[in-house]
């Protein structure tokens, strides 16, 4: 059964049943520019491992000069305290070979070590913590936060890497 959270995090809202909306800003003009190219990459470049989206607005400087803007994307189903367990000790404790959390994860959640296995070795993806991964109605675990696969200040060959490398897949 999936379980959706009705409690989201600031800058988030439900839409509907089936679509969020998350709504963020920067201080820099090139940085929201730079998530929007990346938010679009992934509305034309649908990745398995990326949650989809749909739409994205570009909203401009609010009142306090922050540079805002939107997207929408499929709402995920909430991870169980087993599967954030395994999440952050795959971060912090990848190489440990007596950590119970891993071992348990590799017995009852071979997907999930699988899945993390790749976001770390593909050097992709930065904001690397439980909260930005969530699971399909199948299962299927995704990254959630886009704004993760920028890294500050932003290096464009990086982007260059990861847009060019998500096309080919």
């Amino acid at each position: 059964m999936i379980t959706y959270s009705h409690r989201l995090p600031y800058g988030l809202e439900i839409v509907d049943d089936k679509t969020v909306k998350k709504t963020s800003q920067y201080s820099l003009l090139e940085s929201a520019q730079q998530s929007g190219k990346v938010i679009n990459h992934f509305i034309n470049h649908p990745h398995p491992m990326v949650v989809p989206v749909y739409s994205y607005e570009y909203l401009g400087p609010d009142e306090r000069k922050l540079f805002t803007y939107s997207y929408t994307m499929k709402r995920l189903a909430v991870l169980s305290d087993e599967e954030r367990q395994i999440i952050h000790h795959s971060i912090c404790y990848r190489h440990d070979a007596n950590s119970v959390p891993l071992a348990l994860g590799r017995k009852h959640y071979p997907n999930l070590i699988e899945f993390m296995d790749t976001v770390l070795d593909n050097d992709m993806y930065y904001d690397l913590h439980p909260g930005n991964f969530l699971k399909d109605e199948v299962g299927d675990y995704k990254i959630i936060d886009l704004e993760g696969f920028l890294s500050f200040p932003v290096d464009n060959r990086r982007l260059e890497r990861l847009l060019g490398q998500t096309s080919n897949e």
